[in-house]
């Protein structure tokens, strides 16, 4: 048989047909062009293409080698079918399983991500955003750390036509958001804690940088304040988003005449190390101090030497409401919300003391 528009490419003593054309894969599939394609950009469920041809298709595309045309694509449509995404950092999970799903999500509607170089802190943020837009990007998702700082960027990009989306955290009004409810992940946590019989509850805090951070430290301190209880300037610690640092300040705390019962942790990872200092000092958790973390929800923190109770983040929710939102923007369309603040999920484990009082 003589493949339409294919060549032949001679590889050792094997003989591989490469298709060349979406018309080629179309023909030996006995389909439209127009329904390959939308195999091809994943659209083939909102277009009601069945399983049997979405499989059928692919099935050719791997037997033939056959890679799409993504110039052609892009100079047809007028688009890169690129976004541009700027993420804190890729050391924290929490935000590897947000670029996870954002890129699940991207995917399935035909887009490719080009991530900027993530770093925690990174005083380069304006210097990434912008190598994004050179890049000629459709969107871009975008969580800076230092988004007052950076007014003037956000205008520079509105000014150049690229519709983008703040996911995580904002403080900059006006924009297309979705954001974790940072204040009321506190109160669902700190409230928790009471409920155990807590009244002296620490936080400690990652850094004072970010507004998901003020949020949270803003929502611990009005939730002791509403329940009455005494707000201690010594139960306020940094943990920086270290394991090391967090495990002394939680020291520094155990050495205070009236050392706090319980402790709320602004990140996992900063949990693991207050747990670790608790149990050096001959200490028990959750019986001489309470332990609650946030947003991580790491794999391994239900089978730690405590396992963990957290305040879980919705990170699919979070990538997917925002792919939606830039795709809306992308596509001409105003999103039904310009701001999606979305709650977290008290997950109950043994460090707090929880699940024996559900017993």
């Amino acid at each position: 048989m003589k493949y339409p528009r294919s060549e032949i490419v001679q590889a050792g003593t094997m003989r591989q047909e490469k298709v060349t054309s979406m018309h080629a894969v179309a023909k030996l599939a006995g389909l439209s062009r127009t329904t390959v394609s939308d195999v091809v950009n994943n659209r083939w469920r909102e277009k009601g293409i069945t399983r049997h041809t979405y499989d059928r298709v692919q099935k050719l595309i791997a037997k033939y080698n056959y890679r799409p045309n993504m110039l052609a694509r892009s100079l047809a449509a007028g688009k890169t079918y690129t976004i541009g995404v700027q993420l804190p950092s890729s050391m924290y999970e929490h935000w590897n399983a947000v670029h996870k799903n954002l890129d699940a999500a991207f995917r399935r509607h035909g887009y490719h991500l080009a991530l900027a170089s993530a770093s925690w802190f990174h005083d380069a943020e304006e210097d990434e955003i912008r190598r994004l837009c050179d890049r000629q990007v459709d969107g871009l998702i975008l969580s800076p750390q230092n988004g007052m700082r950076l007014h003037s960027l956000f205008k520079w990009i509105q000014q150049r036509g690229i519709p983008f989306v703040f996911i995580g955290s904002v403080s900059l009004p006006h924009y297309f958001a979705v954001v974790d409810d940072n204040s009321s992940n506190a109160r669902l946590a700190v409230e928790h804690l009471i409920r155990l019989g807590h009244e002296r509850i620490a936080y400690l805090h990652s850094t004072s940088r970010t507004l998901g951070e003020r949020e949270r430290r803003r929502g611990y301190l009005q939730t002791l304040r509403d329940h009455g209880l005494r707000v201690h300037r010594e139960y306020l610690g940094w943990g920086y988003h270290d394991f090391d640092q967090s495990r002394q300040a939680m020291l520094r705390m155990l050495d205070l005449s009236e050392p706090p019962t319980a402790i709320y942790c602004g990140a996992d990872t900063m949990a693991l190390g207050v747990i670790d200092a608790i149990l050096a000092r001959g200490m028990r958790v959750p019986d001489d101090v309470a332990v609650v973390g946030q947003a991580d929800d790491i794999a391994f923190i239900s089978q730690y030497r405590v396992p963990l109770t957290t305040i879980r983040q919705p990170r699919q929710q979070l990538a997917e409401n925002a792919v939606r939102m830039l795709l809306d923007l992308i596509e001409g369309r105003t999103p039904a919300q310009s701001l999606i603040r979305l709650p977290g999920e008290l997950i109950i484990r043994d460090s707090c003391g929880g699940l024996k009082q559900a017993r």
